[in-house]
């Protein structure tokens, strides 16, 4: 025995075989070393999952070359690296909870198992859990990413937080973007802004754009008709400082509000009046009809007729389909408003002259009839 206070207060025990005596060892030591602690694990040769006799607490060093019967779930990197097993608890021989490492040596490649087995053989059944760790590549299926690499710009990868993808929509081929409205806003001092509305919330507007300088702003709105909730009316409009301004187009036709285009001698050339404007008056006809294509009743002229005069005031607006569906292809527009105020204007012009002219005549009578008189 030994004086050492390092192995007071403990029990000890040695064995007799034969008459020989073994070395003295702390009472316990040999049955944790036969369940393979406290002692280097020895390899076992040879393992079948369905028969061994997971013992608790035991801890086992296996090839999975050597290892048979091997439950569904569990993944060997390599069959030449160790596996280890240790049975944390159980009962009977019935059911066992197992923690295993395998390729322990080399930590990059190693996985970590906890094994669930229960039933009697050859009937086991394994319930296989994988613990991961911050070697791991997480599946997918788990949570994770299924990369070591998991940031990129293919399917399956992320975009990090300083991706500079996550500036821009640029080349999505379309989508919805929640919310009610967006901003475009590049610090130029002024922003754009796309709406939609809740329905109800803004009166009949369900939908529009801002352009929103410091002090000032123009927008185009669409309202809803509250008969039958389709489009009624589009407003464009100028909020500012001088005053507001808008324009409203109605699904009539109709619009409400002034138009000033342009007309500054100085933009203009080729300036000429207009020729017999009492015979281009008789030759266009004022006329009411219904429209083929959408039944509005409307007020006007014929452009087959206003461009035998004045060609250039018809143009072609596009194909238009009748409510028959059929189409009526290159249908002609006139500039109504411009003709008729430059032809009207001509027009009165000459029967002025031609109202002066008779009252001039009208007057030399008089004078005649008064002398004839006296």
């Amino acid at each position: 025995m030994t004086s050492s206070a390092s192995y007071y207060n403990y029990t000890w025990q040695r064995t007799l075989y034969g008459t020989t005596w073994s070395p003295w060892e702390l009472l316990g030591t040999k049955a944790l070393n036969d369940m393979g602690i406290g002692i280097p694990v020895p390899m076992v040769s040879t393992m079948d999952w369905q028969t061994f006799n997971f013992i608790p607490g035991a801890q086992h060093v296996c090839l999975p070359s050597n290892q048979t019967n091997i439950p569904a779930g569990l993944t060997y990197v390599s069959t030449t690296a160790p596996t280890n097993i240790n049975v944390l608890g159980g009962r009977g021989n019935t059911t066992a909870l197992i923690l295993m490492v395998t390729q322990f040596t080399t930590a990059s490649t190693a996985k970590s198992y906890f094994i669930v087995v229960s039933g009697t053989s050859p009937a086991r059944t394994f319930t296989i859990y994988e613990n991961f760790t911050s070697a791991s590549t997480i599946p997918i299926a788990n949570g994770g990413t299924g990369s070591s690499s998991p940031f990129g710009t293919t399917a399956g990868t992320f975009a990090q937080g300083n991706d500079s993808r996550l500036n821009t929509i640029n080349g999505k081929s379309g989508g919805t973007v929640k919310g009610d409205y967006i901003v475009l806003d590049n610090t130029y001092g002024h922003s754009t802004q796309l709406m939609t509305y809740n329905p109800g919330s803004a009166g009949t507007h369900f939908g529009g754009m801002l352009m929103k300088r410091p002090n000032s702003q123009g927008y185009i709105l669409s309202q809803y008709s509250s008969s039958d909730y389709e489009v009624s009316s589009v407003t464009i409009g100028i909020d500012g400082p001088s005053g507001n301004v808008s324009w409203v187009f109605n699904r009539n036709g109709q619009a409400v509000g002034n138009w000033q285009p342009p007309s500054d001698q100085r933009i203009k050339d080729n300036i000429k009046r207009i020729a017999d404007p009492l015979t281009a008056m008789r030759s266009i006809s004022g006329c009411e009809w219904d429209r083929l294509d959408n039944g509005l009743h409307g007020y006007g002229f014929i452009a087959q007729e206003v461009e035998v005069l004045f060609p250039q005031a018809v143009t072609v607006a596009g194909d238009i389909k009748l409510s028959d569906g059929s189409v009526i292809e290159e249908a002609k527009t006139v500039d109504t408003f411009g003709l008729s105020a430059a032809l009207h204007h001509e027009a009165i012009l000459a029967l002025m002259d031609t109202v002066e002219d008779l009252t001039a005549q009208i007057s030399q009578l008089k004078s005649e009839i008064q002398a004839l008189k006296s």
